[in-house]
């Protein structure tokens, strides 16, 4: 499925939202998440659940909320132990990834969620200041605050297959996502979204400020999670379960 609306947290307003397209002006809907977190650092949209990574000065933990824009709680994690301060967070199928600051790692938590932390891997050789993470199944993508730039690592370690500098467009890269076209940022410094051509070019495909709306945004998160991760979304399985059963 291609990316319809982009999703992104502020830091400021503690607020999910949602942006028509890639990107337009229009905000399609949000919503107040201070009950859950006052200070997010990371979105995802996994197609059931929004998740969220939170940073001090509240306990960094990881959460789970029920539908796209809703404030219960399905799930949540305490993770200040394991780093102290949460910077990003993506999911695969059944682990849940995310960036620390304190430690400058890749972590990989088991479950959505559950406190055992399955492997994890140090990039502060790469970047001191990894601030979010997409993981497609293969490769971790994520973005570096220190050296302004887009990172591609194989797997789940500190190989690096490609980088590309964005200090040109932002000094602030706080979030990333990928829809198997483009890669997306927020920017921190220039309160916008961006859209990169491929994994990564230096074409510059879209950006759009979104400081109307809060001009510290974090993520962003994109509508096309099951295609990211190369596989059928639940929804997709069943339909095709139906069709193979009715023949």
């Amino acid at each position: 499925m291609a990316t319809t609306s982009v999703i992104w947290v502020g830091n400021i307003t503690d607020k999910a939202f949602e942006t028509s397209g890639v990107f337009t002006a229009t905000l399609k809907q949000s919503l107040s998440m201070s009950s859950v977190s006052t200070n997010a650092q990371g979105i995802e949209w996994d197609g059931t659940d929004t998740f969220l990574a939170s940073a001090l000065p509240e306990p960094d933990k990881l959460a789970k909320t029920s539908s796209k824009f809703s404030t219960v709680v399905k799930d949540s994690q305490a993770v200040n132990t394991i780093d102290s301060f949460v910077t990003g967070i993506s999911t695969g199928l059944s682990d849940a990834f995310w960036t620390g600051t304190q430690a400058d790692k890749i972590y990989r938590q088991s479950g959505q969620f559950t406190a055992t932390l399955k492997d994890s891997v140090s990039v502060g050789s790469i970047d001191t200041d990894p601030r979010g993470v997409c993981w497609d199944r293969a490769d971790a993508q994520w973005a570096g605050r220190q050296a302004d730039k887009l990172y591609l690592s194989s797997a789940l370690t500190s190989t690096l297959k490609t980088s590309r500098s964005v200090s040109s467009w932002d000094t602030l890269p706080i979030g990333t996502s990928y829809d198997k076209t483009q890669a997306f940022f927020a920017g921190g410094s220039s309160g916008k979204l961006f859209a990169v051509s491929g994994r990564f070019s230096a074409t510059l495909k879209d950006s759009q400020s979104v400081t109307g709306a809060d001009a510290s945004p974090r993520g962003p998160a994109t509508t096309d999670h099951y295609s990211r991760l190369n596989t059928a979304s639940p929804a997709a399985k069943v339909v095709l379960l139906q069709m193979m059963m009715a023949n």
